[in-house]
């Protein structure tokens, strides 16, 4: 009896650690999207360089950043099969607070 206790809270924590939970003899799972905050109607794929955008998937988060080995700025943005891709882009300027600078020396 006591085994048998103790197996079944061992699954419900392995469940409920993998991201589902019991409801009755059902297990349903959380659907984690793919965000990215610098989307809009001029960047409809998430890659804009003007802001500086933060791009999340479930627990993982993932904010545009300049390489500073490169200068580069390091654009994060969800691909279409929902998970997250970056690309490393020149900016004219040069980059800043991940983000392209508008001038120079901005």
């Amino acid at each position: 009896m006591v085994v048998a206790l103790v197996l079944t809270l061992l699954l419900v924590l392995v469940i409920s650690y993998a991201g589902g939970f019991f409801s009755g003899n059902t297990i349903f799972y959380e659907v984690k999207e793919c965000t990215d905050d610098d989307v809009n109607d001029k960047f409809p794929d998430g890659i804009n360089s003007e802001v500086r955008g933060t791009t999340k998937l479930g627990k993982a988060v993932f904010r545009d950043n300049c390489n500073a080995g490169s200068g580069n700025l390091v654009e994060y943005y969800c691909t279409s099969d929902g998970l997250i891709d970056s690309v490393e882009r020149t900016c004219g300027f040069g980059c800043t607070t991940g983000r392209c600078r508008d001038f120079p020396f901005q």
